[in-house]
Order: C-alpha cells, then structure tokens, then sequence
C-alpha cells in the first residue's frame, strides 16, 4: 500500500480523497500545489494524469487559488468522464439465454403441476 499524502488535518489515501481535501482545505491545498507536493504523490501512486494536470495547473497563469480549481477542475472531469460500458448482447445469447430460463422454469412448473396431481 502507498504512503497517504498527509494535510494538517486529515489524509487522502487515493486519488478522490485528495480532491474531497483541496475542497475543504483549499489554503493548505494552494501551498502544496505551488510546492510540487501533488504531482509528485499522484506519480507515485500511479495517477499521471492528474500528476500532469496539476503540473498544468501550477505552471498556469492566474492566481495561485485559480490554480488549485484548475486542478480540481480538470481532475474531476476525467472522473466524470470515464465510461462503464455494458457488454452487449448477441442475437445468440440473448436467444440461448431466453432457452435457458424456458428450460428452467418450464420444469420447475411442470413438476410443480406433477406435485399437484399426485396429492
């Protein structure tokens, strides 16, 4: 497990964490920016991207505050922007899954009605 990266108050773990404590710390956040403290934590938990969107945003022009939402910004628009994609169904799994509920269920009625006519 990697080393948490360390504020005064509290630690992030991961990525996400990092971004929740630039938000509620955003003075304590701006020193670290400046300072190169993220991009070299995120590298080192294997976060490039947003180890370069923190280089970005420090390297930017603006006041060091627009820096930090900068890098909250552009972080949190990769976040919102990856994609879970649903494997999709073929014709024949679809149609081979439709036999399997057929078979299991059609015995299950059939022997339920089996039950019934023996009693």
């Amino acid at each position: 497990m990697s080393e948490p990266f360390v504020f005064t108050n509290d630690r992030a773990y991961n990525a996400e964490d990092l971004l929740k404590l630039c938000q509620e710390f955003p003075d304590e956040a701006v020193n670290y920016l400046i300072k190169e403290d993220f991009e070299k934590w995120l590298a080192y938990i294997g976060k490039t991207d947003f180890a370069n969107y923190a280089t970005q945003a420090r390297q930017a022009s603006g006041s060091n505050e627009e820096k930090l939402q900068q890098f909250i910004e552009n972080c949190q628009e990769t976040k919102t922007n990856v994609v879970t994609k649903q494997p999709e169904k073929s014709p024949e799994s679809a149609n081979l899954l439709s036999k399997i509920k057929s078979f299991l269920f059609g015995n299950r009625q059939k022997t339920q009605e089996q039950k019934l006519s023996t009693e």
